[in-house]
């Protein structure tokens, strides 16, 4: 072969292609190794979830003794939703019982304190009392449980913290928190909040919160700030 050099740019060609198909390659095991981890990830989370509804007997039994009947009522309707959320069921119970101790409120979606929603009973197959979850029943107006929205009490802000943080097994980090973590480290508060905020499912129907805006706006990353603060109502 003469004048080597006129197969050049064909060689850089190849060489470009191959280049490139070793970092789709590289890429595409990148996404699948975080895709698996972050799989890994939900299911360690649902698994912790169910542990937590499959204790919520053992854990409220003490616990509820010392509310007001209507207050002890509340909580074991809570724990009687039928419904295949195992966090849901969980969150639903505590906040309850959080507010049978007057540290949240129930209120509507404009913030305004208002009563929870009257629940609907029926027997179950084996005769046991069934509260229905009422999202389908209200038409998706409502979040997981009913309700319509909930309110920190500011006083009280410090044991709906410790109570809301304890439910998830997470303990305060100062050194890796941010202004508005409420000293927990980002991953955690992103945990703590996500798992309040509001979802729709293909049908509509929502199953969290958003907090209020301010008067100066919704307040960026400081909202959920201001909502576990008691600042303003999700």
């Amino acid at each position: 072969r003469s004048g080597g050099g006129q197969d050049k740019p064909e060689v850089q060609r190849v060489a470009k292609r191959a280049t490139t198909d070793i970092n789709s390659r590289g890429e595409a095991e990148r996404m699948a190794a975080e895709a698996s981890e972050q799989g890994e990830m939900l299911a360690e989370a649902r698994a912790a979830w169910k542990k937590r509804r499959d204790g919520l007997g053992a854990e409220y039994e003490d616990k509820v003794k010392a509310l007001s009947p209507e207050g002890r009522q509340g909580v074991e309707d809570a724990m009687a939703m039928d419904t295949r959320s195992d966090k849901h069921k969980v969150m639903h119970v505590m906040l309850q019982y959080l507010m049978a101790l007057g540290i949240v409120v129930h209120c509507d979606t404009e913030g305004n304190e208002c009563p929870f929603p009257d629940v609907v009973v029926e027997e179950g197959k084996k005769g046991e009392r069934k509260v229905l979850e009422p999202r389908k029943r209200l038409k998706g107006e409502c979040a997981f449980a009913g309700y319509q929205g909930i309110k920190v009490r500011p006083e009280r802000a410090d044991e709906f913290l410790d109570h809301w943080t304890k439910m998830h097994g997470m303990e305060p980090c100062p050194a890796s928190a941010k202004g508005h973590t409420l000293g927990f480290c980002k991953r955690d508060w992103e945990t703590l909040t996500e798992g309040l905020s509001n979802q729709e499912s293909k049908c509509g129907i929502k199953f969290g919160f958003v907090p209020l805006p301010t008067k100066d706006g919704y307040g960026a990353q400081f909202s959920w700030t201001n909502a576990f603060r008691g600042l303003t109502p999700m």
